[in-house]
């Protein structure tokens, strides 16, 4: 671990220098001093904010503190405790990664990584706080903030999972700043809409056009259709009415596996039972336990969806993910309470079900609007 450090002279100006940190071939800590003849106005150890006179000198400082980092983890000269070199690839890493969680955020993260290296491949040693910096501002020119944030947690992921397993000794993410998610508008359909979208015809795989229309009555993730199995479903005898068909999902959704690990149980609604009976029957002769089997990945999913929605006359920016946002406003709109839509959508906190309760007050606002003047 290489850090900036500032040493008060007698000018009253302060002399930059290295701390390094590295580790011999016991495993232990030997630290190292390099003066940089670098003076700058204060002591910048507590603060990002750079006066515009040490612009220059502080950027060179960061320069060489990077050349020397790379000098000592790329020749793979640094150590782990257990006395690994970190010269191994990332990139493997995060694929292995993939492959055991077939997850496909790691596969986007995979790719950004490849476009910011020149499809060069990227060590552990090259992982400091300037890369980190550097990786981040490449994906700001890419695409949204909020994706950009997602990516980079899960980069931060993968280094602590290889700080855990002892593949380096240094988290570089210790002194990152994190970029702040911006406020967005996660729009919704209303029921009009929908009504349109499934008058409207499709050309492409129906299971589409079925996933889509049963995440609005159900509020599941793509991942979650995608992976849906009859198994999951089951049929419950109405005490009340015998002739009333009832159903209960049980499944624990993949986005939350891995954290909560929360079960969820919830009733389905009978716009929901229709698709999923509807399915049932078409695929029986299959002998195929998911229910929409040929379902492909999201990014397909959401362009089909899109050019669904403008056939259909829509104008909002329609996507597959779009479909649980419109549960959960439907939900709120139709009067279900909070507390029970945040179950329903397998929430762990209240305030990820506010955004939608944000989105319902608006639009109450918006047809009081309406209201005629007569007076």
């Amino acid at each position: 671990m290489i850090a900036l450090r500032y040493k008060e002279i007698q000018s009253g100006k302060y002399s930059v220098y290295l701390d390094i940190r590295t580790k011999n071939e016991q495993g232990k800590t030997v630290r190292s001093y390099e003066f940089l003849r670098i003076y700058v106005s204060k002591d910048y150890s507590n603060t990002r904010r750079i006066l515009k006179e040490d612009e220059e000198k502080m950027e060179l400082a960061r320069s060489i503190s990077s050349k020397r980092e790379l000098e000592i983890n790329g020749n793979g000269n640094t150590l782990t405790h257990n006395g690994q070199r970190v010269n191994q690839s990332l990139l493997k890493y995060i694929q292995a990664e993939s492959d055991r969680t077939k997850r496909d955020s790691y596969i986007y993260l995979l790719q950004h990584l490849k476009g910011f290296s020149n499809k060069k491949d990227t060590l552990f040693s090259d992982v400091s706080l300037t890369f980190l910096n550097d990786f981040a501002e490449y994906l700001e020119t890419k695409i949204a903030r909020n994706t950009v944030v997602k990516h980079l947690q899960l980069l931060k992921q993968v280094i602590s999972k290889a700080f855990i397993d002892e593949i380096i000794s240094v988290n570089p993410f210790a002194k990152f700043e994190m970029p702040h998610k911006q406020e967005v508008d996660r729009g919704y359909l209303t029921l009009a809409e929908l009504r349109a979208m499934n008058e409207t015809e499709t050309w492409f795989e129906d299971d589409i056009r079925q996933g889509f229309l049963f995440s609005c009555f159900t509020g599941l993730r793509h991942s979650d259709v995608q992976n849906l199995s009859y198994s999951q479903i089951t049929e419950e005898k109405s005490v009340e009415n015998e002739l009333e068909q009832r159903y209960t999902m049980q499944l624990r959704p993949v986005k939350t596996t891995k954290t909560t690990g929360n079960l969820l149980n919830v009733p389905l609604s009978q716009q929901a039972i229709s698709i999923f009976l509807n399915k049932k029957k078409i695929n029986k002769s299959q002998q195929n336990d998911l229910v929409f089997p040929k379902l492909p990945n999201k990014d397909l999913c959401s362009y089909h969806v899109k050019k669904w929605a403008i056939k259909a006359g829509i104008k909002k920016h329609v996507h597959f993910h779009l479909a649980r946002h419109t549960f959960a406003t439907l939900s709120l709109t139709a009067g279900i309470d909070i507390y029970t839509v945040g179950k329903l959508l397998g929430h762990t906190h209240i305030d990820t079900t506010q955004v939608y309760a944000k989105i319902v007050d608006e639009k109450k606002k918006e047809e009081i609007g309406k209201f005629p003047k007569f007076m």
